[in-house]
């Protein structure tokens, strides 16, 4: 199935990102030294369509967001060289949505955001008529674009990947969507939408009246998958970056990549056991490079599977619901 070819749209944020490493932890009230990194595009849309692109090139990917005057010609040469659509992007005479990454030095990221003109919901036109579509990934989007792609994937049998921000998500949306559809939110986002905390939800999964699969992303704890479709609980553990002589530099996009790469591979195995493997291994090695749209190649992640498999640099436990 490596080789089938997909219509994936992708609706997202897509930012201007400046990073900065500090010299201390990142604590409230302090002041700190600091060096610029880079200066680069980001913002989850882009992040996780780039990551889905370099993982597969048997994707049509069309990314579906609103970009500023100010970096237009920059954020299109970027997208268009991974093979990303740009059809789906609205370019508005205002400033791009900023980013501000500080990365103290425990590798941990703060993000300061400014979005800019990604408060406004790109044009519905660009994308709105859609005749063929394989899958909708939504991510840090308005509310009016999530629920176009929403109503959109409802009526072509479209499987549908929330990785929802409080900006638009909300729990009855759940209610609507049939069984081929993914929520992959992190820790805190999990409980901001939910109201509850992981923990208690792993003690009984049923307490959320969905239909959906949820994938947890829990940074260096791995992540958990409730498999709605097979009735079970899959927990992967974080790389050992260590093991693949790597070194933790910072956390800043690596859920963007974890998204991008299991939305790509579950597309191709349909099994959500391969899917959380590929992906908690692509977001440790997203975890050894600065910048956040900087994705593993598929050949690097493919390489990365075989050796940590082999040495036991991850680990995945299966239990029933």
């Amino acid at each position: 199935m490596a080789d089938t070819m997909y219509n994936i749209y992708v609706a997202g944020k897509v930012n201007i990102d400046t990073i900065i490493e500090l010299d201390d932890v990142f604590l409230r009230g302090r002041k700190y030294r600091g060096r610029l990194l880079s200066k680069c595009i980001g913002g989850s849309g882009a992040n996780i369509a780039i990551a889905m692109a370099r993982f597969s090139r048997g994707l049509r990917l069309k990314l579906i967001a609103s970009i500023g005057s100010d970096y237009a010609e920059y954020i299109a040469s970027i997208l268009a060289s991974e093979g990303i659509n740009l059809s789906g992007i609205s370019i508005y005479g205002e400033l791009s949505g900023r980013a501000y990454i500080f990365v103290d030095r425990d590798g941990e990221a703060t993000i300061v955001t400014i979005p800019n003109v990604n408060e406004r919901p790109p044009d519905p036109g660009k994308y709105i008529g859609v005749d063929d579509v394989d899958a909708v990934v939504i991510a840090n989007t308005v509310r009016e674009t999530a629920l176009n792609l929403v109503d959109i994937a409802i009526r072509k049998s479209a499987t549908i990947f929330l990785d929802p921000g409080i900006s638009w998500f909300n729990v009855g949306d759940l209610y609507s969507l049939g069984k081929k559809c993914f929520v992959l939110p992190n820790r805190y986002e999990f409980i901001e939408l939910f109201g509850i905390d992981v923990n208690k939800y792993l003690q009984n999964p049923r307490i959320l009246n969905s239909r959906c699969s949820i994938i947890i992303k829990l940074g260096a704890e791995g992540a958990i998958a409730i498999d709605r479709e097979n009735e079970r609980i899959i927990k992967a553990s974080s790389l050992n970056l260590g093991g693949l002589g790597l070194k933790a530099r910072t956390t800043a996009g690596c859920g963007d990549v974890f998204t991008g790469v299991f939305v790509a591979r579950y597309l191709e195995s349909r099994s959500v056991l391969d899917a959380i493997e590929y992906a908690s291994i692509a977001a440790g090695l997203k975890r050894s490079r600065i910048e956040s749209s900087n994705a593993p190649t598929r050949s690097e992640v493919e390489e990365a599977v075989e050796f940590a498999r082999r040495k036991g640099l991850i680990s995945i436990t299966v239990s029933e619901i």
